[in-house]
């Protein structure tokens, strides 16, 4: 930490412990210019304040206020860690709350008429979301989703397979979920026979974007490229989630677009001229399959026709 600032320049990190989407945290050991050892813990105020000891009474009713606002927060506390060089997970307890890091994350201006067209056209929309499951209240309320149902991810691992494919249609928000639990929730949806498109911009998102029939990656690219980041081959009708930093107004013409791409089967002959193969949306293709025998979806990235690769 030195060089960071007056405020820290005597301060020397012991030991670290990276976040994850189990604990939600991430700690750090640090020695202080006075010679004492610190550490300091930040993440979700929930798992945060889980492991605090005397919390001020004002700090439910103050997180309450701040999620209602839409505001992203993160929660910071320390302890006396004498002794305590490389931290673990059990040295996170008996902690002291120090304050809460807000950010604000506010819709793009045209979100709200992305999120109308894409429901005009029966693109039926859901936000899953590591976020609190108030914020995501409140940003689908800015942009026009009407919320059924919100489920998180404590509650969603107490559910089989069966009761979430039962939940995914009423449920309209999926808050504080890991990356595992993104891609969980688009497979069991698939099974259910929908076509899923996800749009994602981070790491966190990377299995789910795999798991989906279309991943759409909204990663920004530099203002010289007109075409959008996106790596799909088909779908028909429904996407099935906007995720990340709500960036619904980025990707509009992109997904609003997606119901008119022609399907492109997992096996069979592909019946384009090779020249119009090397991208998939222009692809046509005919694929020989009984009665019996389901649709069988594509997979982001990857093409069943060596020629169409």
């Amino acid at each position: 930490m030195a060089g960071v600032g007056g405020a820290y320049s005597g301060y020397k990190r012991l030991g670290f412990l990276p976040f994850d989407h189990d604990r939600q945290l991430s700690s750090v050991v640090v020695r202080t210019a006075q010679g004492d050892t610190l550490m300091v813990t930040k993440g979700a105020p929930e798992a945060v304040t889980r492991r605090c000891i005397d919390l001020p009474a004002q700090t439910d009713r103050t997180l309450t206020q701040l999620f209602g606002e839409g505001a992203r927060v993160v929660a910071v506390a320390t302890r006396d860690a004498h002794g305590l060089g490389e931290p673990t997970a059990a040295d996170e307890r008996d902690l002291r709350l120090v304050g809460f890091l807000t950010f604000i994350d506010r819709p793009k201006p045209d979100a709200g008429a992305a999120i109308a067209k894409l429901s005009r056209i029966g693109i039926s929309v859901k936000i899953i979301t590591g976020d609190n499951g108030i914020v995501a209240n409140k940003v689908c309320d800015e942009i026009g989703i009407a919320v059924e149902a919100v489920l998180t991810g404590i509650e969603l691992d107490t559910l089989d397979d069966d009761a979430l494919a039962s939940a995914i249609p009423h449920t309209t928000v999926f808050a504080r979920v890991s990356p595992e639990q993104k891609s969980r929730i688009i497979k069991i949806a698939r099974r259910t026979g929908i076509d899923v498109a996800y749009m994602g911009d981070g790491v966190n998102d990377a299995v789910a974007l795999h798991a989906a029939d279309v991943g759409i990656s909204s990663t920004p690219r530099p203002t010289s490229q007109k075409t959008p980041p996106i790596s799909c081959c088909s779908t028909r009708t429904s996407a099935f989630s906007l995720t990340g930093s709500w960036k619904a107004g980025a990707s509009s013409r992109t997904l609003s677009s997606m119901s008119s791409w022609p399907r492109h089967p997992t096996s069979g002959t592909c019946s384009a001229p090779r020249a119009r193969r090397s991208s998939s949306p222009s692809c046509r293709c005919s694929h020989r399959r009984s009665a019996q025998q389901p649709a069988v979806r594509l997979r982001p990235t990857r093409y069943p026709h060596r020629s169409c690769r």
